[in-house]
């Protein structure tokens, strides 16, 4: 089972008990796992996003100033 899977799995369990739970995690599994260092960075709040996925955002599109310094 892959890692996003693993995280899915995860993040099933844990909306059925929070509805505010915004899904996060590893951006790209393959750089992720073939990267000698691998940094964790948790964050305090989600900067107003809600109802989606931040791999996604974060992947796809939005780069505001915050999150171009955590995909760094």
């Amino acid at each position: 089972m892959s890692l996003r899977h693993r995280e899915d799995a995860l993040f099933a369990d844990w909306l059925r008990v929070r509805d505010d739970f915004v899904p996060d995690g590893v951006i790209d599994e393959v750089e992720y796992l073939q990267s000698r260092v691998r940094v964790l960075m948790v964050l305090k709040e989600n900067n107003g996003f809600y109802g989606g996925d931040i791999r996604s955002l974060l992947r796809d599109g939005e780069r505001t100033p915050t999150w171009l310094n955590v995909t760094r």
